[in-house]
């Protein structure tokens, strides 16, 4: 990692801790590197009791790479089939017709292996909304450990204008009630204070 880059992650103050060393210890690197993670520590993201929404996922033989283990381009996928079974339901997107949510921004923290065959469990929660914007924590466990934690911005457009709108308050109470996190309504806008 570069000196630069280093230095920038150590201005930030969040603690980081891969359990299993890995990348870390592989490469030399302190395992007490800081970085910024919504002030969240990578910690509190691998207890599956951050979660009360869980979305089980087959993994294919075709995810896995050259090297027996699932490609790390298919975490994405799998934190995106979590996302999409929170936002959709049986009748269609919860956001209602002409509206649709986007995703803005997705971090990816890459903590250990998975092989085939399995199933992973993606577990979702709400970490906050904002106006036109819902930030969502996610967790991947397969076996019971977390192999990958995940934070992601989406926001609502209008379908037509392709612009950002801003989140209707029966949008809120059904991905709140969907992912167990009521509590976040009592806040303004959402969002935690």
């Amino acid at each position: 990692m570069p000196p630069h880059t280093v230095r920038a992650l150590q201005q930030k103050k969040t603690m980081i801790s891969s359990p299993s060393g890995g990348f870390f210890d592989t490469f030399g690197i302190s395992r007490k590197l800081l970085w910024y993670n919504w002030g969240m520590k990578h910690e509190d993201l691998a207890d599956r009791k951050r979660y009360s929404y869980w979305t089980p996922v087959t993994l294919r033989y075709g995810d896995t790479d050259s090297l027996g283990h699932i490609n790390n381009a298919v975490f994405t996928t799998l934190f995106e089939s979590g996302r999409a079974a929170l936002l959709f339901d049986r009748e269609g997107a919860i956001a209602g017709a002409g509206k649709t949510f986007v995703i803005v921004n997705l971090n990816v923290n890459f903590t250990g292996e998975m092989h085939y065959p399995g199933t992973v469990e993606v577990g979702t929660a709400v970490d906050s909304f904002g106006n036109s914007s819902v930030k969502l924590v996610q967790g991947l466990f397969k076996d019971g450990i977390c192999c990958a934690t995940s934070h992601s911005t989406i926001v609502l457009i209008d379908e037509s204008t392709r612009r950002p709108i801003s989140i209707p308050q029966d949008i809120r109470k059904l991905i709140a009630s969907a992912a167990g996190d009521e509590d976040l309504l009592s806040t303004k806008c959402g969002s935690k204070e």
